[in-house]
């Protein structure tokens, strides 16, 4: 046993070489570019400069729904709202206002919301010159808000909307039973938000928005020694009441109340039923590093069960989660089909649990489970991002569950891991499953066609299966094949490369400063565009060509349906399928191929950035490929087979979410193919595999609308070598594509088939805009403005004036390269008497749009919010993100150039072209409503 823990540690200590941890204090450790301090008002404040282009801001009070009287339920949620509406400084809604006309939005860069022990208040800033507007704005939040009756009157019909579309998780309400939290949920119920008064809420709002109760988060782009100048100017002076509120009230707030009773959900819809056993137990809070060997603990002790459940072949799932403030949720799965099936279930965890407990946790199980959980333990040192350093500094200020900077957790990690052992792990199974066994309840979500069940039947079940005789085996380790990486290499298959082609064969090399992207052009016209990301450790690389299922007659479209889905199996020609397989994983790769209407895309992945996998692999899968014959021929066969047989329906249809995307997304495309099955054997006949094959060798060659685009950890120097070398030798021989081959467009009729509801039913609805364009880069722009000059007005409409609706939104839908389409889509929720308004709206607008010009002040506030939409999509953009992105730019433009002169463009645009490109793009007479009931 002293061999095996020595060896352990020794292995341990070299897995992480580079941090120590001290033993001086059981305090944990703050972050040393972190800055912490406390006005004399009460104010508490913690700043941190991050990485990027954001400056995040959150003014957290400790005041909840668990601070409310019973004469006061519905207040501390209600108030969040309100404070929004008038204030000194920001009179009739202008805080909203006053950032819109910069471009930020309500909702994304401007928010707020309440929970059980926390009032929270957001802005997301790019910006850091606006430092003392967004303090200012906070301020009046904390203690300049008026509350007029009309505000307030128009305020409780936004917040029934929202309490209308709030959707609560299942049994969420009995978890709660005879705890604090009972009848307490933030959102509140329509009775008490329509008892809401005026004298009532200002003195709840004097009582906790106060600055002993505040703290102000600042993380991102700031200069921390004048950002707490700012902070002492801007909130040093505002008054705090002599009334001692404590600010921590809430950190062990929830005692669930477990007495083994069987909830019940019936659901008819459902394929399998489920229960879940669960067990609620303390977990301290992160405040100390005895805190965080505890969750240490816990942690190496759900992987241990997880593995032992998992050996045992139970088939169960067991997970625990941090529930509410110092609690954990503990809970096994069991799915099932039959009730013979969920009893054996039942007896084989309950099997598991008692041996465990019988048998305690084997010395060379413990570590094995540790060395599992170092192999998945995080190794990037990613900076974090402003946003979720801010989020996580919140759950200090609300609960105590302190923040911890990743070199700090990598410190405490490899100081107790070697210290945790064998009693650390059978104390926590004790304590979760034995030491108090009535703390425990069912949860059963069932179709009764298929079985139902009782608490007093699972309840002997599991005491009995505690008992029997099982004896566990130990874990057995899994062995690495450091040999297995030598299998297979590149080399042993027909050489793809050409070397020696030399730079010659580039024809240009541009880079665009605006967006950090160098291009290359080939002389065969092949473009390549290279983003770096720094920072990231996988590339992602992406083969694409303006060719795909257009090519096809109107004829020939439904037997060619599954030809992405086939050309993506197929496989490397020279390997077999295992060998393939076998090499993706070793080397960290995977690959995605695809034709849509327009284009056909090769997404490659490198979990390591390695370039040469990536060219090797995209290339041999566009030239030198192997169909999947087999594959292909079970898949018609089975096909045949269904014929005549009824059509299931798919699970998403039982969402009306789904329903509604699907039909919106038919009426979109105007196309009759959309869903078009083939129901004869003579049709199955005509789908064939070579000519899905001929369709892709034929888009592949059109090399001169082909863009490979790479992102991520990448070297340009040697992406341009090894395109050069690859690509370079290619021409577009016989294969070319013969040009007019394209489909013909169509249109079609589609039945609006919105459901026979009553007035009162609550609904997801959208309303759909077709629109004419001409696939220029202008019209994009202006139907981005035109987009956000509805979202604008319809949500002052639906939501600020009317109170009809909680949360609208629009959404603009770019269609197509060749023959481009595009769409405005107006969603929301409402009651179905609502719709017609709404509707009717919706097309005055559109007219409105189409025959007025927009102020000059309004078309500034317009752009600016689509300039900070593409800041804000740019500085979060991933590798995937940007390759996304460049793609859409080549195939509907042809070029780059257009995104980094995207703003010059913006700013050129005036109001008179919006309205002249509306009466071009718009029509209020080509549109649909769809509507499905509310889920």
């Amino acid at each position: 046993m002293g061999r095996i823990i020595k060896r352990f540690i020794f292995w341990l200590v070299f897995s992480f070489p580079f941090i120590c941890y001290s033993q001086h204090t059981d305090n944990l450790s703050k972050d040393e570019k972190a800055a912490f301090g406390r006005l004399d008002n009460g104010l508490h404040y913690i700043l941190q400069p991050t990485v990027g282009v954001r400056t995040e801001y959150r003014l957290v009070l400790n005041v909840g729904s668990l601070q409310e009287r019973e004469d006061e339920r519905a207040y501390a949620h209600f108030l969040e709202h309100a404070v929004f509406n008038h204030a000194i400084d920001f009179p009739n809604r202008k805080i909203i206002d006053t950032l819109s006309n910069l471009g930020y939005q309500f909702g994304r860069d401007i928010n707020a919301y309440t929970t059980y022990d926390r009032t929270v208040f957001s802005l997301s800033i790019l910006d850091s010159s606006l430092e003392k507007l967004s303090l200012n704005i906070l301020l009046n939040i904390l203690s300049k808000a008026v509350f007029r009756d009309e505000d307030i009157e128009k305020e409780k019909n936004i917040v029934f909307q929202e309490i209308k579309d709030y959707k609560q998780q299942i049994f969420s309400e009995q978890k709660l039973l005879a705890s604090s939290y009972e009848n307490r949920l933030p959102i509140g119920q329509i009775k008490d938000v329509e008892l809401i008064e005026i004298p009532k809420l200002i003195s709840f709002y004097r009582n906790w928005y106060r600055p002993d109760l505040a703290t102000l988060i600042i993380t991102g782009k700031l200069d921390t020694a004048q950002t707490i100048l700012n902070i002492n100017k801007t909130f040093g002076k505002v008054f705090t009441p002599n009334r001692t509120v404590q600010r921590q009230q809430n950190y062990y707030s929830f005692n669930p109340v477990s007495d083994g009773k069987l909830y019940k959900n019936k659901d008819s819809s459902l394929k399998v039923n489920k229960l879940e056993i669960i067990r609620f137990t303390e977990s301290g809070l992160m405040k100390t590093k005895q805190d965080f060997r505890r969750h240490l603990v816990e942690d190496l002790y759900k992987k241990y069960l997880v593995s032992k459940l998992r050996q045992a072949n139970t088939m169960i799932q067991y997970e625990s989660i941090w529930y509410l403030p110092h609690q954990n949720e503990n809970a096994l799965t069991i799915k099932s089909m039959s009730e013979d099936e969920q009893i054996n279930r039942l007896q084989s965890a309950a099997s598991v649990i008692g041996a465990i407990n019988r048998q305690g946790i084997a010395v060379d199980d413990l570590e094995i489970i540790k060395k599992d959980f170092l192999k998945h333990y995080p190794s990037n040192a990613y900076p974090i991002e402003a946003k979720n350093l801010a989020d996580a500094y919140v759950d200090e200020v609300a609960v105590g569950h302190n923040y911890l900077s990743k070199t700090h957790k990598d410190s405490l990690t490899l100081h107790f891991l070697s210290q945790i052992n064998q009693e650390d792990i059978n104390r926590e199974h004790n304590k979760i499953w034995f030491l108090n066994k009535k703390n425990v309840s069912y949860f059963f979500e069932y179709n009764s066609a298929l079985f139902d069940i009782n608490a007093s039947v699972l309840d002997s079940i599991w005491n009995t299966a505690l008992n029997s005789p099982l004896l566990l085996s130990n874990l057995t380790e899994k062995k690495e094949n450091h040999t297995s990486k030598l299998i297979f290499n590149w080399n042993e298959l027909p050489k793809v490369k050409h070397d020696g082609n030399g730079l010659s064969a580039i024809l240009e090399e541009s880079f665009y400063a605006g967006i950090g992207v160098t291009e290359f052009v080939l002389k065969n016209g092949i473009r390549l565009a290279v983003k770096p990301i720094p920072n990231v450790k996988e590339t992602i690389f992406s083969f694409t060509v303006k060719a795909g299922l257009n090519q096809l007659l109107e004829s020939e479209y439904p037997y060619y349906q599954d030809a992405s889905y086939f050309i993506g199996e197929s496989k490397i020609s020279g390997l077999s399928t295992d060998i393939y397989n076998s090499m993706l994983i070793e080397r960290g790769l995977s690959i995605l191929t695809y034709m849509s209407e327009d284009a056909t895309t090769l997404n490659a992945v490198s979990l390591e950035g390695n370039l040469e996998d990536l060219y090797e692999l995209t290339f041999r899968k566009l030239y030198a490929y192997s169909m999947p014959v087999e594959d292909f021929e079970t898949y018609r066969k089975e096909q045949i087979q269904q014929l005549g047989r009824e059509q299931l329906s798919s699970p998403f249809d039982q969402y009306s979410s789904m329903r509604l995307k699907k039909r919106i997304s038919f009426y979109q495309s105007g196309d009759p193919s959309f869903e078009y099955r083939l129901k004869t054997k003579e049709d199955w006949a005509k789908v064939n595999l070579n000519n899905m094959f001929r369709l892709f060798d034929l888009s592949a060659r059109n090399l001169d609308s082909a863009y490979i685009l790479i992102s991520g950890n990448v070297n340009i120097e040697e992406a341009r070598n090894n395109f050069v070398d690859y690509f370079s030798h290619l021409k577009a021989d016989s294969l070319s594509i013969a040009k007019g081959v394209f489909r013909k467009s169509q249109t079609v009729s589609i039945q609006n088939n919105n459901p026979e509801l009553a007035d009162s039913t609550r609904v997801e609805a959208a309303i759909v805009f077709l629109c004419q364009m001409n696939g220029t880069l202008k019209d994009n722009v202006i139907l981005n403005i035109i987009n956000s000059l509805i979202n604008a007005e319809f949500l002052s409409f639906s939501r600020e004036q009317e109170g009809l609706s909680y949360s609208p939104y629009t959404n603009l839908n770019m269609m197509g390269s060749k023959k481009p389409k595009a769409s405005i889509t107006i969603g929301f929720s409402t009651e179905k008497r609502n719709l017609e308004r709404m509707e009717k709206y919706s097309i005055e607008l559109i007219k409105r749009i189409c025959n007025n010009t927009i102020s000059k002040a309004k078309l500034k506030s317009l752009k600016n919010t689509i300039v900070n939409n593409k800041k804000s999509h740019l500085a979060m953009a991933t590798p995937q993100m940007w390759v996304e992105q460049l793609r859409t730019y080549y195939l509907r433009y042809g070029t780059i150039s257009s995104l980094e002169k995207y703003e010059v463009l913006l700013n050129s645009i005036t109001a008179s072209d919006i309205q002249l490109a509306a009466k071009r793009l718009l029509s209020e007479k080509n549109y649909k409503l769809f509507y499905e009931p509310y889920d």
